[in-house]
């Protein structure tokens, strides 16, 4: 896919992968519109920033509206926007868990619902999930659940997608130096601890995501679909 001149839609567009891949895009002469709690509402001839919650429908259908009287259209909606909460089982409240639901799991729905009613033929969409969709672990109940349904969300959105043919794949990805894992970034014991369940021993940047999403959509997105692609330095195959 030639992504010059396409208009995409980055949701949790304010840092880490999200801001990343906001700024690839733009770099590849896309129109870009961003949408993050955090984001500073502001316009140019090119870029649409928004503050907006992705579990708010009100929210994200305003800002859908404002896309689609700037651009006209949105032809790839990267879905990164996450949430995330640490504590052991005993400690996760359900309001906790309910809301990192309310925020991957269920925004993600309501993104790709409003989306691609001005999404036209030929578009595509990218879910950001993790490679603990299938992978268990402690401490992420919330999070690792919310990427379980968002990958099986992934293969039935394809599946439902193809008359209008609108591809929709995901990216699972492994460790990567990014706001949401400030909890453990800073402490070198716990860093040595994640990299030594990484086969490559390395973390991942956002840019380096960022740079794999793009490959996906130029390379893969015209005719793959409901693909989960792996960029984890083989965090998955232990």
């Amino acid at each position: 896919m030639e992504l010059k001149g396409k208009t995409a839609v980055v949701t949790g567009s304010a840092a880490g992968i999200g801001r990343a891949m906001k700024e690839a895009l733009l770099a590849r002469g896309c129109n870009v519109i961003g949408i993050d709690p955090n984001a500073e509402d502001y316009e140019n001839e090119r870029e649409l920033s928004c503050r907006g919650d992705i579990s708010d429908e009100a929210s994200i259908a305003g800002i859908c509206r404002l896309a689609e009287k700037k651009f006209g259209h949105v032809d790839l909606l990267i879905n990164n926007a996450g949430l995330q909460t640490v504590a052991p089982f005993e400690e996760t409240t359900i309001a906790d868990f309910r809301r990192v639901i309310d925020v991957n799991l269920i925004g993600t729905f309501i993104c790709t619902k409003l989306f691609t009613e001005i999404m036209p033929e030929g578009s595509a969409i990218l879910n950001v999930v993790s490679v603990h969709h299938d992978v268990p672990r402690l401490d992420k109940f919330g999070y690792d659940a919310s990427k379980a349904g968002e990958a099986m969300l992934t293969k039935e959105t394809a599946l439902a997608l193809c008359k209008k043919r609108i591809t929709c794949n995901a990216i699972a990805i492994g460790a990567v130096s990014s706001p949401m894992n400030a909890d453990w970034l800073d402490d070198p014991e716990a860093v040595a601890h994640v990299r030594s369940n990484i086969p490559m021993d390395w973390i991942a940047r956002p840019e380096e995501i960022a740079e794999a999403e793009v490959h996906i959509l130029e390379d893969f997105a015209e005719y793959c679909t409901g693909s989960i692609f792996t960029v984890d330095g083989g965090r998955s195959l232990r």
